[in-house]
């Protein structure tokens, strides 16, 4: 995702060196679009949607963005996990 002010960050906030909180929970998957949507519209649009992480990869520090944008993601002190239905 092209940002003004470095990578996109998900999971982890990061404030100065130091000083470092990491998510301590599940995120099953992450959808950005290039636009503000209402809920219901989030399930149809794809024409805007420019990453789409579905963590599907259950291996290994890398998961694909499958918008189609090219947009992939690099994972730190990833556990996976096994997906439920």
């Amino acid at each position: 995702v092209n940002a003004t002010f470095g990578p996109t960050v998900i999971g982890n906030l990061a404030s100065g060196i130091s000083m470092r909180q990491t998510f301590d929970g599940i995120i099953y998957d992450v959808r950005l679009w290039n636009k503000a949507l209402p809920y219901a519209e989030t399930a149809t649009n794809r024409a805007d949607l420019v990453l789409e992480l579905l963590f599907d990869e259950q291996t290994g520090f890398i998961t694909y963005d499958t918008s189609g944008q090219g947009n992939h993601g690099t994972l730190n002190e990833v556990q996976w996990i096994p997906k439920t239905n």
